[in-house]
């Protein structure tokens, strides 16, 4: 939308925001990857890049790297579910991992930048910039469906590797019951979240008079001027 290029985001134009928190994205994932593979070789390197990519963190990060890479392309409802899952990362990460996991030097830069910066740079072109037109609820279930890939995936991967991404998915440390307890808790607050943005999108939206979110015909979207 030629509308998007017109906006200033912290004193630059979207275009020149959305890749530079691209390059920010790209550079912590390849320093998470060299960091997992470093001194790996054979059979550890192809299962230490496997270990990479089974990453929920990773592979939200990476759909938000692409996301920023592809600043022209506004798709609402791909950038809506983004948004969900880096936002989703970022939670998780915060409320059950950061207590248990220490990292230090440049792990911990990898794990800022993962866990804390691409989320929020992120969030701020989401929610003060991206187009939210035309998310309707029945969004948030059609959100669910890769992480429900994601959860498949990692069980039945687990099961074949013995490893498993996070201590709430961990078949090695919890009975069957309580890790599909997990997933279902999480589930549910993935569509909790995807509501809640639905939501606060139609609101945002709404309060700058974008009748695609109301339901309306409209004449073409006057363009944000900068400041």
């Amino acid at each position: 939308m030629a509308y998007a290029y017109q906006v200033a985001i912290l004193g630059l134009p979207l275009k020149t925001y959305r890749i530079a928190a691209a390059a920010v994205a790209w550079a912590a994932l390849a320093l998470q990857l060299y960091l997992i593979l470093m001194g790996k070789s054979g059979a550890d390197f192809v299962f230490a890049a496997g270990n990479y990519v089974s990453f929920f963190t990773i592979q939200a990060n990476l759909l938000a790297a692409i996301a920023f890479t592809l600043f022209w392309q506004e798709a609402p409802v791909l950038r809506g579910a983004v948004m969900l899952y880096i936002t989703v990362t970022m939670i998780i990460y915060h409320v059950l991992l950061a207590e248990i996991w220490d990292p230090q030097g440049w792990q911990l830069v990898a794990n800022v930048a993962l866990h804390y910066v691409v989320p929020i740079l992120y969030i701020i072109d989401w929610v003060f910039f991206a187009r939210k037109a035309p998310l309707r609820p029945r969004h948030a279930l059609l959100w669910l469906i890769y992480p429900a890939v994601y959860g498949v995936y990692t069980l039945l991967r687990g099961q074949i590797t013995g490893w498993y991404p996070y201590p709430f998915l961990d078949l090695n440390m919890h009975s069957y019951g309580a890790v599909f307890m997990n997933i279902a808790l999480l589930a549910l607050g993935l569509l909790v979240l995807g509501v809640f943005l639905i939501a606060l999108g139609w609101i945002i939206e709404r309060l700058e008079g974008d009748p695609e979110m109301s339901g309306e015909r409209h004449l073409p979207r006057r363009p944000h001027m900068s400041r």
